[in-house]
């Protein structure tokens, strides 16, 4: 590097005036380069453990009333003519068909220990 170029790029001119001021970043060299170009910032929980404690998130617990208890967990018995006003044909359930379709493909199918009919189990596959 010349002396003249070293000047053009000094923080300072001869004369005090401030110079050509120069970025501190790579990232225009690196900007076409595939990939995440920052750094990300380091995360712990050093401030969450060692922060003074936060007196106002802890909500105050009060007891609740029995009565109010066995009536929230009191479920009458469905009737035998089912729930008034539910359509069950507009759920998606399967099929039985459908169902004994698939367990008769899987038993057809070898399980993995069972390769080629071998059923001594010191021939099975683990």
């Amino acid at each position: 590097m010349s002396a003249q170029e070293s000047n053009s790029l000094a923080r300072n001119n001869p004369d005090g005036s401030k110079g050509v001021k120069l970025r501190k970043s790579y990232k225009n060299h690196i900007a076409d380069l595939t990939g995440k170009h920052t750094i990300p910032t380091e995360r712990n929980l050093s401030p969450v453990v060692f922060g003074p404690p936060r007196e106002e998130i802890v909500p105050e617990i009060q007891p609740m009333d029995v009565n109010e208890l066995i009536n929230c967990f009191n479920f009458d018995k469905t009737p035998i003519t089912g729930i008034p006003g539910f359509d069950s044909s507009r759920l998606a359930l399967e099929d039985n068909k459908s169902s004994d379709k698939k367990s008769k493909k899987r038993s057809l199918t070898a399980s993995p220990g069972n390769v080629n009919g071998n059923t001594d189990p010191k021939r099975q596959r683990i």
